[in-house]
């Protein structure tokens, strides 16, 4: 989902007669937002970290604060793509109950 699609779910909506799930709709796009946002400042951090790492030139000092910036911006990359895979699940839960699965939906009775 690209952030043109976040967009135009938030400002292109009819909000005389918005419900709860809209409102729901609209808090969990913003995540999604908020999330692309984040996203795009680990990769910044990962390029300024891989920059400051290379050019250490045997420093220790430098390629230690650059390799653990790096571990850091790669960490927060892989967070980041969970939240948005949980949010995106979440959406999908919510604002479209009809494609969970009729396992999910209805639990096997227990005998």
């Amino acid at each position: 989902m690209g952030i043109d699609a976040i967009l135009k779910g938030i400002f292109q909506r009819n909000w005389a007669n918005a419900s709860l799930i809209d409102v729901i709709d609209i808090l969990l796009k913003s995540i999604q937002l908020l999330l692309l946002l984040g996203g795009v400042v680990a990769a910044i951090f990962i390029i300024q970290s891989g920059t400051e790492y290379l050019m250490a030139f045997g420093q220790e000092a430098k390629a230690a604060k650059g390799k653990n910036g790096l571990i850091a911006a790669v960490t927060g990359i892989i967070i980041i793509v969970i939240a948005f895979s949980l949010v995106g699940m979440v959406t999908g839960m919510i604002v479209k109950p009809d494609k969970i699965p009729q396992m999910i939906k209805t639990p096997p009775a227990m005998n």
